[in-house]
């Protein structure tokens, strides 16, 4: 097989090359007739030196040079495409219960602890902020320049929308928009959220994750004993109270963080006061991106050119070296 095949065509050439070589043989004999006479050609022995070995070497080393630049091919290896076309969404929640600080410092500042570790390890993906709570909102359209994200990070603070509670159908609502040109199944959307939930809405986000091709991922905030809620106002910090006065305890929902991560082939991770969940995050994503990999991979013909250049050389220095140490004076040819 020849990866550029129309080069052989040039092939058709040899014979031309290989008249004109005999026809220079023969004006040279002719020449060699004029000098000497038959009969001291014949006495003496006197021969013009044979060019048979000369011409046949430049002509097979010419033929293995056109053989070379067709790309010969034979054999086949696995060729793999390394470059990840996994585009992100990171959706943080900005509900009224990310100020508990049952986790230091606080629920909000530890998820974009969580989010800040996401963008400095995953170097060269498409990244999009999202903030949400009982709505979502694009924060950051998707971008390779990370640093955008991390400027823009700072600004997302709980109270920027209503916040009474977290709804996630709007959120992917959004993301699938921000992810619709992206390949399937190559989607992922990493929710920073305490789990907590507004409604019964849990089935449709994840119904529209899966139509969409989505996988979820998601870190839970938090911890299953929960903290009161802080409640900031101008006579300094309350915290939230329910209609008969009792202090609101907001608890990590992790079960319906991974309720929606399973449901869609994703992963969940736990931020715990010793680690963040973000690393398990990213080998998620990683061993996603090594199962995209291994689905696109092909097979692919080896090049031989290189063998055939490597023989044309051997030829060449042979036919050089036999010209030039062989005797000057004529003989008897072989």
């Amino acid at each position: 097989m020849f990866a550029a095949s129309h080069n052989l065509w040039f092939l058709c050439m040899m014979p031309l090359i290989a008249g004109l070589f005999w026809l220079g043989q023969k004006k040279r004999q002719e020449k060699y007739r004029h000098l000497f006479s038959m009969k001291l050609i014949q006495t003496k022995g006197l021969r013009l030196p044979s060019q048979k070995k000369h011409i046949a070497s430049i002509l097979i080393a010419l033929s293995l040079l056109i053989i070379s630049i067709a790309e010969p091919q034979f054999g086949e290896k696995w060729q793999h495409r390394y470059q990840s076309n996994i585009d992100i969404v990171i959706a943080l929640d900005l509900s009224t219960s990310m100020l508990a600080n049952d986790i230091d410092p606080n629920r909000i500042d530890r998820a974009k602890q969580e989010i800040q570790l996401l963008l400095n390890k995953l170097d060269g993906h498409r990244i999009a902020l999202i903030g949400f709570a009982q709505e979502a909102f694009t924060h950051v359209p998707p971008t390779i320049d990370h640093d955008i994200i991390t400027l823009f990070l700072d600004e997302l603070t709980v109270g920027i929308i209503s916040s009474s509670g977290s709804q996630f159908e709007d959120l992917f609502v959004k993301a699938s928009y921000l992810l619709r040109q992206s390949p399937k199944n190559e989607k992922v959307v990493i929710i920073v959220s305490d789990g907590e939930l507004i409604g019964d809405t849990l089935q449709n986000s994840i119904n529209i994750a899966k139509k969409n091709d989505i996988t979820v991922m998601s870190i839970g905030v938090g911890s299953p004993n929960g903290a009161p809620v802080p409640n900031p106002t101008r006579n300094g910090i309350e915290y939230l109270k329910d209609q008969d006065g009792n202090l609101v305890i907001s608890k990590l929902n992790a079960s319906t963080l991974k309720q929606i991560a399973t449901e869609t082939n994703g992963t969940y991770a736990h931020s715990t006061a010793y680690k963040l969940g973000a690393s398990h995050i990213y080998k998620a994503i990683k061993h996603m991106e090594s199962s995209i990999y291994k689905n696109k991979q092909k097979q692919s013909k080896i090049p031989r050119y290189h063998t055939l250049i490597f023989i044309v050389l051997g030829l060449l220095l042979s036919d050089l070296w036999s010209q030039y140490s062989k005797p000057k004076t004529g003989g008897k040819s072989e």
